[in-house]
């Protein structure tokens, strides 16, 4: 286990200041009806970054009952379905390119889509969030945060690696998203020392690297759900079953491919990082 060396007395303002830069770009942008596909991917990283850093701002459990965590999943869950479309192109054309595929499969890929909750187009609504102060910052409870994110984040690997579960590994993802944003907002506070942040930025890279695959395999994911339903419908219209089929067994190898990837990629996470608050500088003795 590499150890981390943490100044304690910048980190718990840090937070305070990040969470609140972030809370109030989200709210400016998240009121605006119209966005473009980067906009909204932007804001749902960000609503992520946040989550993450909620999670060391609280003592566990207590981030699940906090207004403002349930405000970054709500604004999240509002552009869902526009990031979702534009997603789902990107996807279809990497497993077969042509303009075939996107004049002919892509609009019947997107009918096919769940409907989506209403509720998440009216990006114009109101969104409250309760205050963030610094008496609810435990700095102990913050280092004990990041130690939790990191145990999580092993434990969701394990159990998609025993599983082989679809939903084993977005959990997965989850986790290590986390841990890549506190770690982020970690290096940017100037808490460690040179040798230290070395050392994180090694790991940040790696947890970059992982979680950019596991994107891809969700990404495949979202795909398969449409398509399963035109192939269970028989909605093929225009486009021979063949070719659905195609379609079909691209997506399932390429999952198979990233599954075991990114497990070999996780053997690359250790040793986990162990942080710990520097000792206090001792002053000279008067004389």
């Amino acid at each position: 286990m590499a150890l981390i060396y943490l100044r304690p007395d910048t980190l718990a303002y840090a937070l305070l200041t990040q969470l609140a830069d972030n809370l109030k770009s989200l709210l400016i942008i998240a009121q605006r009806e119209h966005l473009s596909p980067a906009q909204v991917h932007a804001i749902r990283v960000q609503t992520k970054q946040s989550r993450a850093l909620l999670r060391l701002f609280h003592s566990p459990g207590q981030h699940a009952r906090s207004g403002t965590h349930a405000a970054m999943r709500e604004i999240a869950q509002r552009f869902a379905g526009k990031r979702e479309a534009h997603v789902l192109r990107k996807t279809l054309l990497q497993l077969m390119p042509g303009t075939d595929t996107e004049q002919h499969l892509l609009p019947l890929v997107i009918d096919a889509l769940p409907p989506v909750d209403a509720t998440q187009h009216q990006t114009g609504a109101q969104i409250t969030l309760q205050p963030l102060t610094l008496n609810e910052l435990d700095p102990e409870g913050l280092l004990q945060g990041l130690k939790r994110t990191q145990s999580k984040a092993k434990r969701r690997c394990q159990q998609a690696k025993k599983s082989d579960l679809d939903n084993d590994f977005h959990a997965w993802r989850k986790w290590i998203k986390y841990e890549l944003y506190q770690l982020e907002w970690l290096l940017n506070t100037q808490a460690m020392n040179k040798s230290d942040r070395k050392k994180a930025k090694r790991r940040i890279h790696k947890l970059a690297e992982l979680g950019n695959d596991l994107g891809k395999f969700q990404d495949l994911c979202v795909l398969e759900i449409p398509l399963a339903r035109i192939m269970e419908d028989n909605s093929h219209h225009a486009v021979p079953f063949e070719r659905w089929q195609l379609l079909n067994d691209k997506l399932r190898q390429q999952k198979r491919l990233l599954k075991k990837h990114c497990l070999k990629q996780a053997k690359g996470l250790k040793p986990s990082l162990n942080f710990l608050f520097m000792p206090p500088v001792s002053k000279p003795a008067s004389p």
